[in-house]
């Protein structure tokens, strides 16, 4: 899954590492998307679940609205 999140890789990438998720390396020049490797789906269900908190404390860090 490939999927721009409007904020820089490694800040997404690194707010998912702290939840367990490691992701693909940044994809120039999309820096602002993320690639995730589909799993199973216990596996799928985590990964959704890490991107929107991560999502959500960057929408909220900047003062946003939240994904």
């Amino acid at each position: 899954m490939f999927v721009d999140t409007g904020h820089p890789h490694a800040v997404v990438a690194a707010g998912l590492l702290q939840q367990g998720v490691r992701i693909a390396r940044v994809f120039a020049p999309y820096d602002t998307w993320v690639r995730i490797t589909l799993g199973t789906p216990a596996e799928n269900r985590r990964a959704q679940q890490a991107l929107r908190s991560v999502l959500a404390q960057l929408g909220k860090a900047q003062g946003g609205a939240a994904a």
